[in-house]
């Protein structure tokens, strides 16, 4: 998988916000340099995994769309046959 590159605005965002939650919720200070390396760290590590439960989520929503449409399709058919004696 090719290697993901945040916008600078948005990684810089997500730095800052990582550097509050290990000084809140850790205790941990971490400057912005190493903060961006454990970020690049965890982006390489986890993309995948987070990329390849998007693909799943699409393919059920779009499997749930098809069903809902065939659905559809079929009360459509339903309603368009004629009453036979």
């Amino acid at each position: 998988m090719a290697i993901i590159q945040l916008a600078p605005q948005a990684k810089a965002t997500l730095v800052a916000q990582l550097q509050i939650y290990l000084e809140d919720q850790h205790d941990i200070d971490i400057g912005q340099f190493d903060c961006e390396f454990l970020l690049d760290f965890v982006t390489e590590k986890a993309a995948g995994h987070w990329y390849n439960q998007g693909l799943e989520d699409a393919r059920g929503l779009m499997h749930a769309m098809i069903l809902s449409s065939l659905d559809d399709g079929e009360e459509a058919v339903d309603s368009r046959k004629v009453t036979l004696d």
